[in-house]
């Protein structure tokens, strides 16, 4: 599926399905989309085929870079499968 920003802006604006999804949701509220570029990749997509390969298999990817005074990025990972922290 090809997304176009009038797909993006009305998806952000609450006017379609995708706002909906608790997992857009979740990670839409963890960007700044008034950055300079921002973006979020499904967990289906075949980007992120290989850290699916690698046993990671994220529900998706989101994050945001602002170019102004400086560079700035931010960016996540939502995962299928929460990890376990261990302390030794």
């Amino acid at each position: 599926m090809k997304v176009n920003k009038d797909a993006l802006e009305t998806a952000a604006k609450g006017k379609s399905a995708l706002k909906s999804t608790p997992a857009f949701i979740s990670m839409y509220n963890k960007l700044n989309p008034n950055d300079t570029m921002w973006g979020l990749i499904r967990g289906d997509s075949k980007i992120l085929e290989s850290a699916a390969a690698a046993g990671i298999e994220p529900k998706g990817v989101f994050g945001s870079i602002n170019a102004g005074d400086g560079i700035t990025a931010t960016c996540g990972c939502a995962s299928a499968r929460p990890r376990r922290l261990r302390s030794s």
